[in-house]
């Protein structure tokens, strides 16, 4: 009978109703597999963010004891990777519910690949920025010791090495474990990493944009010219600025790089305030 009974109405009354019922019952169908699908999708995703966290701790584990900070034990405890599947997690909840699905596992298809195509800017801002900047940078840069231009040629070296290094996952070919994306999507990783080189006075090749003039029917116009390496490029050139700073070090004085350093927690100690604002 449905939710409606429809038989007292007239018949063109009584189509009205039956479609207004289909219309109901298709939505809360839509709606289960939308739920389903981001269910599913925050489980996986959460297994993969606890594996990159295992695989940025080896790394970061290994790259201390090759710069000398034998004694330095790095860790990512399981109060901030529940901080992180958290964040990402309600990213994956907000989801709108895709459009035309033909079934739930269209619905999961679909859902994920919105996953894959904006996940870069969410992983940027909630685990490597944490990471490294709010994480691995501090904690160097208070260890004692040496100066802190050690510290920070280590900062370096470690940052380096993993935006070298890949990770695989199950049915995936090995991908950098810092997505290249990272570099492209205004995210707050992106955001750190251009503020931190320009603190130290230098440049990189973030994204431009290549276009040429074509000739149409209308006139001349601009096209974008495709570039398949682009996040490619663009990674290699802020490696570049990474090891040039690093060698750019050596002739540096500690008293400089000391003062540069207060100027940058300076520096987010006001970003901070501006954002509370």
């Amino acid at each position: 009978a449905g939710f409606f009974d429809t038989r007292s109405h007239p018949p063109r009354v009584r189509r009205t109703l039956i479609v207004n019922e289909m219309t109901i019952v298709n939505d809360l169908i839509l709606r289960e597999w939308h739920g389903n699908a981001r269910a599913k999708l925050q489980d996986e995703t959460k297994g993969r963010l606890h594996k990159r966290c295992d695989v940025l701790q080896t790394i970061i584990q290994e790259q201390l004891k090759e710069n000398g900070y034998g004694e330095f034990s790095f860790w990512i405890p399981s109060e901030k990777r529940s901080e992180i599947c958290a964040n990402v997690g309600e990213i994956i909840r907000q989801n709108r519910m895709p459009r035309k699905v033909d079934n739930a596992q269209d619905c999961y298809k679909k859902t994920r690949m919105w996953w894959h195509r904006d996940k870069s800017k969410f992983l940027g801002s909630f685990l490597f920025k944490p990471v490294l900047f709010d994480m691995l940078l501090p904690g160097l840069l208070h260890h004692g010791g040496v100066s802190r231009k050690q510290h920070l040629k280590a900062f370096l070296s470690i940052f380096m090495t993993i935006l070298a290094s890949n990770i695989r996952f199950p049915s995936t070919a090995p991908r950098p474990i810092v997505c290249q994306q990272c570099f492209l999507a205004n995210n707050k990783f992106k955001a750190e990493c251009d503020r931190f080189v320009r603190h130290f006075g230098y440049e990189w090749h973030r994204d431009e944009t290549k276009i040429r003039s074509v000739q149409t029917a209308q006139g001349k116009k601009n096209k974008y010219v495709s570039n398949k390496s682009r996040c490619k490029d663009i990674v290699a050139s802020f490696i570049a600025v990474l090891d040039k700073m690093r060698a750019a070090m050596e002739q540096q004085s500690d008293e400089f790089i000391q003062l540069k350093i207060q100027e940058w927690y300076a520096g987010q100690d006001s970003q901070a305030l501006n954002g509370s604002a």
